[in-house]
Parts: structure tokens; C-alpha cells; sequence
């Protein structure tokens, strides 16, 4: 298989929690990349239970699971460490990052 073009990432923690339209983001998405990562941060809700939902009706998507480090949310330097995490995992010539 040939290497995407167009990779799109992003990260989310406890978005059924605090209903953040991260499904909404990520079928937005999906029609316009080769693949889509999205790391899941270890969280109190079934965040990772729906992405892995979507996951199995859409095979471009690609998730990770990650561990948030609290010493890094001065700042919101865990937003940055996050989007960084996805990023890596991207195999696209470009990218495309999108907040939910």
C-alpha cells in the first residue's frame, strides 16, 4: 500500500464527558484525508468506546491511547505534548490537525 497523502490528527480526553463535538470533528474529516489519528487520552467516560465505534465502520481512522501527564497542564502544555503524539503517528506527506 502506497504512503497517504493527506493525513489528518487530533487528540481527545472525556469528550462524551464534557460533550465536545469530537465525532462531529471527526466525520467531518474522514471524507477529506487518506487516514485520520486520533489519540484518546485515558479518561472517566466511554470516549475511547465511541472513537473505537467509529473506528470499526471507518478503516482510515487510527487510534491511539495515550496517559495524561499532569505536571503539564501549566500552561496547556499537555495540549501541545498531545497534538505532538498525533502528529508522530501520521504517515501523510501533509497534514491536517483539527480541533474538536
Amino acid at each position: 500500500m502506497a504512503s497517504p497523502f493527506l493525513s489528518g490528527f487530533t487528540f481527545v480526553r472525556n469528550g462524551a464527558k464534557f460533550d465536545y463535538p469530537f465525532r462531529e470533528s471527526l466525520f467531518s474529516l474522514l471524507p477529506l484525508v487518506d487516514e485520520l489519528v486520533i489519540v484518546v487520552g485515558q479518561g472517566e467516560d466511554d470516549t475511547l468506546a465511541e472513537v473505537k465505534a467509529i473506528a470499526a465502520a471507518e478503516p482510515k481512522l487510527k487510534i491511539f491511547e495515550s496517559t495524561w501527564d499532569d505536571s503539564l497542564r501549566k500552561d496547556g502544555l499537555i495540549l501541545s505534548q498531545q497534538t505532538n503524539l498525533a502528529m508522530s503517528h501520521c504517515r501523510g506527506k501533509w497534514g491536517v490537525y483539527l480541533q474538536a
